[in-house]
């Protein structure tokens, strides 16, 4: 069996690498040409890159280790792997970037892969000992990750001068086919150009932005174009995207600091279907609460959404994505795939029901509860409380 699940995860992992890597993208071609080979965190969302890099090989290292092939050589098989790709990227396949950073976090991958599956049966059947310690460890884990998101997700901008840009051109996207006509930014009018640092407070959820534009609308459009946008060091700081008839809302965040995805609220039906029409669009952040609204005529739309430290996942995806009436269930998931193993170990460890249970209930309030009120984030919504209840119910299960 431990063969057979080493081949299904082998070439499961195959596959996974050619369909993510080997598909040519021609729309970017221009901006992989200009990616250089040696860069570590490459582009806007470098850090993106490295973190789902990483992820990428540990399918096929830990299907490789269970086949019964050594660990070296797994990591070995792996690098070679990637770097096979990268070769491919780099001279046959068109808009794909190849870079030294692909290279080294596969290979990292690899090893990662290879390690989780030398130590599948601790971790799956571990004694009490250790698995009071890896519950423990578990839990910690858990609250870094929480403290870690309620820092990124706080309001940032960089100390230097920035660049506002209207119906910017990116590349293998169709343009606005509308026109924006005004933009204000914090009560100050942004034309298109150079404008100086954008101030925020630096107390946790203090942060307020205010952003105000009147557009006339285009045809509706099938991929996010942008309609507004700021643009520090790296890429875009702040925007509005337009996809359909819908409208996302980016915040500036700390997360730019790493190249991560930054927080972003879609409002849908925001735009009208025909073109020509006079829109305004708000939208902004106060107090770690996203907010939008439009008005075209009698035609009006608005949403608001509160930030909160399980939003984790959303900062790491491989795509664009903003947040929807859907971000809730997806943080559900998110919370209760990640207290599973507490309550997994947990029951591992021998502990009695009533210390578990109170156990369970302490740490919940200390990742749902104090977390965010120390970052300054209003209550968590009902549904973490219930995800992590449950998760933990199911991994003591």
């Amino acid at each position: 069996m431990r063969r057979q699940a080493g081949r299904f995860f082998t070439f499961f992992g195959l596959l996974f690498i050619a369909g993510t890597t080997l598909a040519p993208i021609p729309g970017q071609a221009t901006a992989a040409a200009a990616t250089p080979l040696w860069c570590l965190a490459c582009g806007n969302h470098g850090g993106v890159d490295v973190f789902v890099n990483l992820l990428l090989f540990i399918p096929l290292a830990f299907g490789l280790r269970l086949w019964g092939l050594p660990a070296g050589r797994a990591v070995a098989a792996g690098a070679l792997i990637s770097l096979v790709v990268e070769s491919l990227q780099l001279s046959v396949i068109t808009g794909r970037d190849a870079s030294l950073s692909d290279l080294v976090t596969n290979t990292l991958g690899s090893a990662a892969g290879g390690a989780l599956a030398s130590r599948m049966g601790g971790l799956l059947r571990p004694h009490r000992g250790a698995a009071a310690v890896l519950a423990l460890g578990w839990a910690a884990a858990w609250l870094a990750i929480q403290a870690a998101t309620a820092l990124l997700l706080q309001p940032w901008a960089p100390s230097v001068p920035l660049r506002a840009e209207w119906t910017g051109i990116t590349p293998g996207r169709p343009g606005f086919g509308g026109q924006v006509t005004f933009a204000s930014l914090s009560g100050v009018p942004r034309p298109d150009g150079a404008i100086s640092s954008l101030e925020l407070p630096d107390r946790p959820g203090q942060g307020r932005i205010e952003l105000e534009l009147r557009i006339v609308s285009g045809p509706p459009v099938s991929r996010p174009t942008p309609l507004f946008e700021l643009l520090g060091p790296h890429g875009v700081l702040l925007s509005v995207d337009a996809a359909g008839k819908s409208l996302a809302f980016h915040a500036p965040a700390r997360t730019y600091l790493l190249r991560l995805r930054g927080p972003a609220i879609r409002l849908p039906d925001a735009l009208p279907e025909t073109a020509r029409r006079p829109v305004r669009i708000a939208a902004g952040e106060d107090g770690l609460t996203l907010w939008m609204s439009s008005a075209a005529g009698a035609d009006r739309g608005a949403r608001r959404l509160a930030l909160s430290p399980s939003l984790g996942w959303s900062l790491v995806l491989p795509f664009e994505y903003a947040y929807g009436p859907e971000v809730h269930f997806l943080t559900a998931l998110w919370v209760a795939g990640l207290l599973f193993p507490v309550g997994y170990w947990g029951r591992g460890s021998g502990s009695r029901l009533p210390l578990a249970l109170g156990g369970a209930a302490g740490l919940l309030a200390a990742g749902l509860y104090l977390i965010a009120a120390f970052g300054g984030f209003p209550p968590a919504h009902w549904s973490e409380w219930v995800a992590g209840g449950v998760g933990l119910a199911a991994g003591w299960a």
